[in-house]
């Protein structure tokens, strides 16, 4: 009908929102180390989106500081972020955290800023619709999921998020409601 907005579902915003963060990062990770290659760079970008979206969460329900937002505009910010995340890990004791072989490496060259402050800016900016606080944790955990159903696939001039051959096959990847999961 000519003239009806159509609306989106929020997970299909949000989905769609963090496989461009993916995509920005992705690039700027092979930009500033070229000898990253396929599943390297995807548990790189993936780990780095993990962390900025588990540490919004932990900042939304108020268990955490905002720290994210504070890293808006300041020179270093992902030093910074890195640096923020090193503090978390013995407290949230788990793969999250975890020293990663790629980003936590001394090796590691960080992206460029300005890549990581649109990112940080999307997530946590003042213009961010996102308050995690009220997201439903199904309706994260839905969003992880098919998100974890994408790779990154890099050659020397080109980086390109993709849906895993498996999950193209299958038709995608589904979430497993929580009263199933709680019935297993």
């Amino acid at each position: 009908v000519h003239g009806v907005a159509k609306f989106k579902p929020f997970d299909e915003v949000f989905l769609g929102e963090l496989d461009g963060h993916r995509e920005s990062l992705a690039k700027a990770f092979k930009k500033s180390n070229q000898d990253l290659q396929g599943e390297e760079l995807t548990e790189a970008v993936q780990r780095t989106v993990d962390r900025l979206v588990f540490t919004r969460f932990l900042e939304d329900k108020l268990i955490e500081e905002k720290e994210i937002a504070s890293l808006i505009d300041r020179k270093l910010a992902w030093q910074l972020f890195d640096r923020h995340c090193r503090k978390l890990e013995p407290k949230y004791n788990g793969l999250i955290f975890k020293p990663h072989p790629v980003i936590d490496a001394e090796r590691f060259n960080p992206p460029d800023e300005e890549v990581f402050q649109e990112i940080i800016k999307g997530l946590a900016g003042p213009e961010s619709p996102y308050n995690f606080d009220q997201i439903p944790i199904s309706i994260l955990g839905s969003i992880y999921e098919r998100f974890l159903g994408k790779v990154v696939h890099a050659t020397d001039k080109r980086v390109k998020v993709e849906e895993k051959p498996e999950v193209r096959k299958a038709g995608g990847v589904y979430y497993t409601p929580d009263y199933i999961v709680r019935y297993i």
